[in-house]
């Protein structure tokens, strides 16, 4: 007969395995809303007097950040649209 002297492994426990798994998804969750938070995109309408300053033409312009133009009309007015990080850290 051959008898081990280690003791048999224990049991995991019924929780830890769901632990586990929040330890991990939970931050990853925080993180995940905390960046859709930042990049959302922020819209301020521009006055009219600045729109006709710019040069080309408002109109004309292509500027993008990521996936949202930078310069939209919407019911008429002109807005500026920027992330939301970037208009906290930039002006």
């Amino acid at each position: 007969m051959h008898y081990s002297s280690a003791p048999p492994s224990p049991s995991p426990r019924p929780g830890s395995r769901r632990a586990a798994i929040a330890w991990v998804f939970v931050p990853l969750l925080i993180a995940t809303a905390l960046g859709t938070w930042a990049v959302w995109p922020v819209c301020i309408a521009l006055p009219d007097e600045e729109v006709a300053r710019f040069n080309p033409p408002i109109a004309q312009r292509e500027d993008q950040v990521w996936h949202v133009r930078t310069f939209q009309q919407r019911e008429g007015l002109w807005h500026h649209c920027k992330p939301r990080i970037a208009r906290a850290f930039f002006f």
